[in-house]
């Protein structure tokens, strides 16, 4: 069972994709949809069916591990490492409190990650740390409290994402969790279908935010371009002008911002962190820079307006606001049941 499951996870993630796929090929080939599509369907009614499944599954096989890179990358605003980290911190200050009060978790206390945990105290989760502060009073199981606190001067920003960029704390308390992650999901147990459940919606999830996202930028990209109908003069600046002036500086910017990323990532090589989203990311803001530039046929197709910007940034934030707080549900029951399973005398 857990074999089709896993099938149909991808083949969603797959069937995700066709949304931005058919944008892109609509682009490239504009007759396609209209004179193509009918009379292959006409023919190969069923073969095309069983194609498209098949390819549906290639391309979540495909889409699934970039998505996880996605959603866990260094240069995204809030990323997976950094959810897991301060659900970490914040759920062993709750437990920390509960076992004070009650002797339910009297097994869970005198564990040796317990007893070092306060080291976690002051470990810097993610960037958004630069511009907050830790309020405390010296224990963990007193509870933490972060204010908005911004740097002063340049010097104190640099200061700042320096501690940040090199706290080793991060990568051990990320290093344990896996390894509670592992203790509880591979206890054979009804008890973790939640959990299971959980991990499994969010990799649709993550292939949803991906998907999204690509559609998001191709629609952004196409809303911009002008039609071929419309004229681009550079000594007129009206509404084509600055569509098109804008299209191109976003897609050198997105470009200029995947190449140094890129270049970041060969020079410093680790194998968890190839350079493969940005790669993809660089591929679709040329491909959508070069449409801005060469113009587009006037096709009043619905997935093709500006109405479409809106809806696919709408579902972009919907899915990743989804992946966010299941991710959060997800790492928070995770401690919990390592709490659990420590108070039947189980080590992680």
């Amino acid at each position: 069972m857990d074999v089709f499951k896993l099938a149909f996870e991808t083949i969603i993630v797959g069937l995700l994709a066709f949304a931005w796929l058919g944008i892109a090929i609509d682009l490239l080939f504009p007759d396609f949809f209209d004179e193509s599509v009918p009379k292959l369907l006409a023919k190969y009614e069923k073969a095309i069916g069983l194609a498209l499944l098949v390819i549906a599954y290639c391309l979540g096989s495909a889409i699934m591990p970039i998505a996880g890179q996605l959603v866990n990358d260094e240069h995204w605003p809030l990323h997976e490492d950094d959810i897991r980290c301060w659900a970490f911190i914040r759920e062993k200050g709750m437990l920390a409190n509960a076992a004070l009060s009650t002797d339910l978790l009297d097994n869970y206390r005198s564990t040796k990650d317990y007893m070092s945990s306060d080291e976690f105290l002051n470990c810097h989760c993610s960037y958004v740390d630069i511009f907050l502060k830790t309020e405390n009073s010296g224990s963990l199981k007193d509870g933490l409290r972060k204010d908005w606190s911004f740097p002063t001067s340049w010097r104190d920003f640099t200061i700042k994402k320096n501690e940040v960029a090199n706290d080793k704390k991060r990568d051990t308390l990320l290093a344990l969790f896996r390894v509670y992650e592992s203790k509880v999901l591979g206890q054979s147990s009804d008890k973790n279908d939640s959990l299971r459940q959980l991990s499994e919606r969010i990799i649709v999830l993550r292939g949803a935010v991906i998907n999204s996202f690509m559609a998001f930028f191709l629609c952004l990209f196409r809303s911009m371009a002008r039609c071929d109908k419309e004229k681009f003069q550079w000594n007129k600046v009206d509404r084509i002008w600055i569509k098109n002036v804008l299209g191109a500086l976003l897609a050198l910017g997105l470009t200029l911002f995947s190449f140094h990323n890129a270049i970041d990532d060969l020079q410093h090589p680790d194998i968890f962190d190839m350079p493969i989203l940005e790669t993809l990311l660089g591929l679709t803001s040329i491909f959508g820079g070069f449409w801005v530039i060469r113009g587009i046929p006037n096709r009043p197709r619905m997935f093709l307006n500006n109405r479409s910007v809106y809806l696919t940034a709408f579902i972009t934030i919907l899915a990743y606001g989804g992946w966010l707080w299941t991710e959060l549900i997800y790492d928070q029951q995770i401690i919990t049941a390592v709490a659990i399973l420590q108070k039947g005398g189980g080590q992680p």
